[in-house]
């Protein structure tokens, strides 16, 4: 995207750079491509600021959290510049790096491996963590239901999109019965490839973005967008880094059906995303993934 030069007195970004920066002048504010709950915005290459949208809440409890992880994970987190209360603006400092999203058709499958078994030495390291080591942090209380009614609703958006193979798998599972809830440890809690930044040359991760959702949850809603995104292999890479690094969850049978579950709600999520928005890259993630999370 072109950049543009953004007088100081008449956009939020100057108003949250007045408030985080006082004396600070841009020379220039890129935006980025948003996500569906926030709006995002790079200054000058080095400074990017997020804001929520829909009447977020605080952006001070994310800037805790990230600066906790940032001294708890060994892969890198963002690093908060400030927070602004009054704009609802988060800033961070760029990191570098390409979502895996944007490259995903592309990456080798040695790659996808890799990825999957840095991820899930990642995890082991958050479920490890305790409420005392976070300073606190929210509950994710939702139950497998919610998840299965919101796939639902995705599914009737998309059927006539859906190849017709599929709608009948997809019929059935949204007429099956989901799993029980899970144990409930700390998680990112929305751990697709489009949050996964990696160095494109080499598929290395740089850097884990976007932790507003993350909460004590169900860890298998991670590994599900794990398996979602990158398939079988990178899971089961993903799985034995997990128990080697000491995750404290039992990759058990009730673990991965509900890890697949995750896997299709989501992917229905994402797939009535892309067509909400016209996002061709949610589109086509989904559409290769469906054939083998809803094979008979």
């Amino acid at each position: 995207m072109r950049c543009v030069r953004v007088p100081l007195s008449d956009n939020r970004v100057a108003e949250a750079l007045a408030a985080g920066l006082p004396g600070y002048r841009p020379e220039s504010v890129r935006p980025l491509d948003s996500g569906s709950d926030h709006d995002v915005y790079v200054v000058d290459g080095t400074l990017l600021i997020r804001f929520g949208r829909d009447g977020a809440g605080s952006p001070e409890p994310e800037a805790s959290l990230l600066r906790r992880l940032g001294g708890l994970l060994t892969v890198p987190v963002p690093q908060p510049v400030f927070s602004d209360e009054r704009t609802g603006a988060l800033a961070c400092r760029l990191l570098p790096g390409t979502p895996l999203l944007s490259i995903a058709r592309d990456i080798r499958n040695e790659w996808r491996a890799g990825v999957g078994a840095a991820l899930g030495t990642m995890l082991a390291d958050l479920h490890q963590l305790t409420t005392d080591d976070l300073g606190g942090c929210p509950v994710d209380g939702a139950p497998p239901a919610e998840s299965l009614a919101d796939a639902i609703r995705s599914f009737a958006e998309i059927s006539t999109d859906v190849p017709a193979g599929l709608r009948g798998a997809m019929a059935d599972f949204l007429d099956s019965r989901p799993p029980p809830p899970g144990p409930k440890v700390f998680s990112h809690n929305d751990l697709g490839i489009e949050h996964v930044l990696v160095e494109p040359a080499t598929g290395s991760i740089t850097g884990i973005i976007d932790w507003s959702d993350a909460a004590m949850c169900d860890p298998a809603r991670d590994f599900g967008l794990l398996l979602r995104d990158l398939g079988d292999d990178a899971l089961e890479r993903a799985y034995r880094s997990y128990r080697r690094t000491g995750g404290p969850i039992d990759v058990d049978q009730q673990f991965r059906t509900r890890c697949l579950f995750h896997a299709r709600c989501a992917l229905l999520e994402d797939w009535a995303y892309g067509r909400d928005t016209g996002r061709s890259d949610y589109i086509d993630k989904s559409r290769d993934a469906a054939a083998a999370l809803f094979a008979p």
